[in-house]
């Protein structure tokens, strides 16, 4: 330890230095401006959450493939939504609600896997988008609505332990759709078969 100063001593202590003469494993110097003594999982932190240039505000739209555009568009209806834009020059059907929430409908698909969505619906686990979660504002209405419509729950109601209530159901294409809402002071006792999420359905 002769010749090294207080400082890097300490810092040999820490763990900061390796005997690797190339210093691969030494850790970048704090950023300008970092508070002294602040940990790197604190810098970390600190950092800025998107890289310069992109700055995310929110989801714009989800796009989701469908084989029959009026079944798909019959069933999107029960949920809420309407045309506001076919487009003439690809398959492409935009649906909107009162929230402004929009998804863009693919009208080109072919279903060639018997029915089976083959991101959850198969053993081996696909890469891809299983699902999109749609906020609602009432449980309670929307477990009525979805019974008067005869639209089928997959799962749920469930709850995470994180203050939301869940409920899942397919469009006529298989694909995965959740409808979640905060659970308000003492609304667990109204949503009848309310029980925590189970991953394996």
């Amino acid at each position: 330890m002769r010749g090294l100063r207080r400082g890097q001593l300490l810092q040999l202590r820490r763990g900061a230095y390796t005997n690797d003469t190339n210093n691969h494993d030494r850790p970048a110097p704090p950023a300008a401006g970092t508070p002294r003594g602040m940990s790197e999982a604190g810098r970390v932190a600190a950092a800025p959450a998107q890289p310069p240039g992109i700055r995310i505000e929110q989801v714009d739209h989800v796009g989701i493939r469908v084989t029959d555009r009026v079944r798909a568009l019959e069933f999107y209806r029960l949920l809420g939504f309407r045309i506001l834009h076919e487009v003439d020059f690809d398959a492409v059907i935009i649906i909107g609600n009162d929230a402004r929430v929009e998804i863009n409908l693919i009208v080109n698909g072919a279903d060639l896997t018997a029915g089976r969505n083959i991101l959850v619906d198969v053993p081996d686990k696909h890469p891809g988008l299983t699902h999109i979660a749609l906020r609602v504002a009432d449980m309670p209405a929307t477990l009525a609505a979805l019974a008067a419509h005869g639209i089928r729950i997959t799962q749920g109601p469930v709850t995470f332990g994180d203050g939301h209530v869940s409920v899942f159901v397919r469009d006529p294409d298989r694909t995965v759709i959740e409808l979640r809402a905060r659970l308000a002071a003492g609304e667990a006792e109204r949503i009848p078969g309310l029980v925590f999420y189970d991953p394996r359905g």
